[in-house]
């Protein structure tokens, strides 16, 4: 949308999530002085149900946007972003094929409380249904990043057979493979060496051990590496 009215010759500034307060501040007094004339910043509700009344105040001051969770009871002017709910039941379908033996998945997610999540999760469960692939448990971090990795650390020590992980927000799918990865990394490193414990999250094993945890997850996919995985374009996002 900012792309649409900047190609229009409108002055035009967006206000995305990782801006920080300072940096805000100036951009809405840049706003009052008139270096631009539109500032776009979409809203994701968390829980739409109970915003429904905060939403309609700001939607009678200005045309309001939701992105990536909608409000569809609220007078929003439209919203941006995929169906969660079918892009939960498309996991689900990928997930699938990465594994037509079926086997154990483990689910991460900022929160669980927050209604994109929500869907995304429902989708995955309906797609899944029927099949051998089992959900057994669902990481939350709240958006910290270093949790988002610890977690996935964490549970190939705690599920030794877990065959498969799914991210539910944007960050998820880079923080599992970065753990996967660096896992790796530092316990081949340590291969050959006299048994201790590693100093990584309930890790209790020797190197030789966790390694094997790490290659039999990495081998219980068809890629070695990543399987196939489902992304939203900001660009090409439905309206």
């Amino acid at each position: 949308l900012t792309d649409y009215y900047r190609d229009l010759g409108v002055k035009v500034r967006y206000l995305h999530s990782d801006i920080d307060t300072l940096e805000r501040t100036e951009i809405l007094r840049d706003l009052r002085r008139g270096v631009f004339d539109v500032l776009v910043e979409g809203i994701s509700p968390k829980d739409p149900a109970n915003q429904t009344d905060m939403l309609n105040t700001a939607a009678a001051k200005v045309n309001l946007l939701t992105q990536d969770s909608d409000a569809p009871q609220s007078k929003r002017l439209c919203y941006i972003g995929t169906n969660n709910h079918d892009a939960g039941v498309e996991a689900g379908k990928l997930v699938k094929t990465a594994l037509p033996n079926g086997g154990k998945i483990m689910v991460c997610v900022g929160t669980m409380d927050a209604q994109n999540a929500a869907d995304r999760y429902k989708g995955l469960e309906e797609a899944l249904k029927g099949s051998k692939c089992e959900i057994i448990e669902t990481r939350t971090d709240e958006t910290d990043r270093a949790k988002a990795v610890a977690n996935v650390e964490d549970a190939i020590s705690t599920h030794p057979d877990v065959a498969c992980f799914v991210g539910l927000w944007s960050y998820n799918g880079p923080a599992i493979l970065n753990a996967v990865t660096s896992m790796e990394t530092f316990l081949q490193n340590l291969e050959g060496t006299a048994p201790m414990t590693l100093l990584l999250p309930l890790i209790n094993r020797t190197p030789a051990e966790a390694l094997g945890l790490l290659r039999q997850f990495r081998q219980s996919v068809r890629d070695p590496v990543i399987s196939p995985s489902g992304a939203q374009h900001g660009g090409e996002a439905d309206v």
